[in-house]
């Protein structure tokens, strides 16, 4: 790989990082306002246009290219930069889906996929879901539940009084969560410092 197109790679991957950054910082700056997921996932796709503008007559590429239909943006990050992202997570809650965060994340080239996964960690989200079984641990307890209109497991982390609320609960008792994204796939996704909202029958 040439030194040009490794550094362009190198600029590729801090758009993201500085987009993030900037949202981390708003919110931390605005508490009350609540990320917009569109801006989330537009500053994440950023990278993957970026990516693109470095091969773009690869077919994978021009197939990204025609989905997402980014503009590839151009800045720099700084080491400093970098590390206050790792420290620095917004507590607000985003309204993105399962759904768009995997599409997000599985649009860029699988060599960045990490990087892009890694941005959604830390974030807040709050999804409907269906109660599978409860485990109790010494300082926690897991709530295994099915994932919100896909396949797969959605396991999330609590202190023990937040689950008492599914001391009376059944299997397929349906639930609200709001949890921290620990990690998240297609078929796998682990939220922390979870809290619960018991739901009706046929409420939205």
């Amino acid at each position: 790989m040439s030194d040009t197109v490794e550094a362009a790679i190198i600029t590729a991957i801090s758009v993201v990082l500085v987009a993030v950054i900037g949202i981390a910082f708003k919110s931390k700056k605005h508490p009350q306002a609540q990320p917009n997921k569109h801006e989330i996932l537009s500053n994440v796709g950023s990278i993957s246009g970026s990516v693109i503008n470095v091969n773009s007559t690869h077919p994978v590429s021009q197939k990204i290219s025609a989905a997402t239909d980014i503009k590839p943006q151009r800045t720099s990050i700084t080491d400093e930069l970098v590390e206050d992202l790792r420290k620095t997570r917004s507590k607000s809650v985003t309204d993105l889906t399962h759904k768009e965060i995997c599409d997000a994340i599985e649009a860029a080239p699988p060599f960045h996929q990490d990087k892009i996964h890694e941005s959604f960690i830390g974030k807040r989200v709050t999804w409907q879901s269906k109660l599978v079984s409860i485990s109790h641990f010494a300082n926690s307890t897991a709530v295994y539940a099915d994932i919100p209109n896909g396949a797969g497991m959605l396991l999330c982390y609590s202190i023990h009084e937040n689950s008492e609320v599914f001391i009376s609960a059944l299997g397929g008792t349906r639930f609200k969560v709001t949890g921290e994204i620990k990690k998240i796939s297609r078929y796998d996704v682990e939220l922390n410092n979870c809290t619960y909202e018991m739901l009706k029958t046929g409420s939205n």
